[in-house]
């Protein structure tokens, strides 16, 4: 949201430039142009209690959840060990066995995507698959030579002495990262070429015209920002005024008239004509047609402007805290975000206290049967 004089949260006191706008019979061009101001007004509430909400959000996550998600962890890596400890214990059958290691090995990945921990990477490297059938390695052994060959002579590409040591994952990732470099390169040509034969091909009458428009248009938003951005700038001169404070003030007052002028915000310098007492808000109800049509255009595109400033906002929050759109829909509302966040807390809370009283219970045979079954019966729902 843009900075304004003397206030630390400008949208609390931000002019409002719908009020005193009703007019009976209003003309087309004025009910457009009110209506635009009407839903520009609207999206910057929207935007601002939606950075609100993302603060407030922020604020809960770190105070409330994290140190859950934190303790939780704690608890899951002293669950691993003690798993591990428990792994070769008596009276457990071999599918029981397999099971759990199955368990510790899932538990211990997780938690080594989130966290370099070398004592569960040793639990890993411990409870990995592994195939001890000669036949069975051969054979890997060929299929993966078999893929490198396929391959170079597919691409050109010479693995060379690299290719000896290069395990199958090792290889598929080198190949996927070069096909896709390749891809890519291969799209940029393309584009290039197309690019190039749009510019050899005549413009038909339509696309002229349309070009023509957009020209016309652009130059009729400058002309409406220039004019009043003269305006205010014919009232201020800073460098005349000899009182310090007012002189301060009006240095402060031109810097938001500049940011305002090279952003072409119609909107903020029509709002710092009325703070200045340069015009009364009632005056917009009898802009002439010519003008209302020129600031409907800059209108339109600011609209547009705010409506993918709030898509991007709520784009880099879900991203930021991994909310799916299964959580919320797409149509999310600041007040759903913040149940679901009290959701996600209760949730949390409630298995770390699971978690403690398993951990707690575990610790012989009979146990860990108990508690397989349990886990089982938690996969099934």
């Amino acid at each position: 949201m843009k900075t304004q004089l003397f206030d630390e949260n400008p949208a609390d006191n931000r002019v409002s430039l719908t009020r005193n706008l009703e007019q009976e019979n209003p003309s087309p061009a004025q009910a457009a142009f009110n209506k635009l101001l009407q839903q520009i007004e609207k999206k910057r509430a929207q935007i601002t209690e939606w950075q609100s909400t993302i603060s407030n959000f922020q604020q809960k996550y770190t105070l409330d959840l994290l140190p859950i998600l934190q303790a939780k962890n704690k608890l899951k890596t002293a669950f691993v060990l003690r798993l591990d400890e428990l792994y070769d214990i008596r009276d457990i059958s071999r599918r029981e066995r397999e099971r759990l290691g199955d368990m510790i090995l899932e538990f211990a990945s997780d938690l080594l995507a989130q966290e370099n921990n070398p004592q569960l990477e040793d639990i890993c490297a411990k409870y990995q698959p592994q195939d001890t059938n000669p036949k069975h390695t051969e054979r890997q052994a060929e299929i993966l030579a078999a893929m490198k060959a396929e391959f170079m002579e597919m691409t050109g590409v010479d693995l060379g002495d690299e290719a000896n040591d290069m395990s199958f994952d090792e290889f598929m990732q080198f190949a996927h990262e070069h096909l896709n470099e390749r891809y890519a390169a291969e799209e940029r040509a393309r584009q290039e070429r197309n690019e190039q034969r749009q510019a050899k091909r005549k413009k038909t009458a339509k696309q002229i015209a349309k070009e023509q428009k957009e020209a016309e248009d652009a130059q009729d938003i400058k002309l409406s920002v220039r004019e009043i951005y003269r305006k205010l700038v014919s009232n201020l001169h800073p460098d005349r005024e000899s009182d310090p404070q007012q002189r301060a003030r009006k240095t402060e007052l031109m810097q938001r008239v500049n940011q305002a002028y090279e952003k072409n915000n119609l909107l903020q310098l029509l709002e710092l004509q009325i703070e200045l007492d340069h015009i009364d808000p009632a005056s917009l109800s009898n802009l002439s047609e010519e003008r209302l049509q020129r600031y409907t255009k800059t209108l339109k595109q600011q609209l547009s402007e705010l409506n993918a400033e709030k898509t991007q906002l709520e784009m880099e929050f879900r991203a930021r805290f991994s909310i799916h759109p299964s959580d919320l829909g797409y149509n999310a509302s600041p007040a759903s975000v913040m149940r679901l966040l009290a959701q996600d807390i209760a949730a949390h809370q409630n298995e770390l206290h699971r978690m403690k009283y398993e951990l707690d219970e575990i610790k012989d045979a009979q146990s860990v049967k108990i508690w397989l079954k349990t886990m089982r019966y938690r996969d099934a729902y």
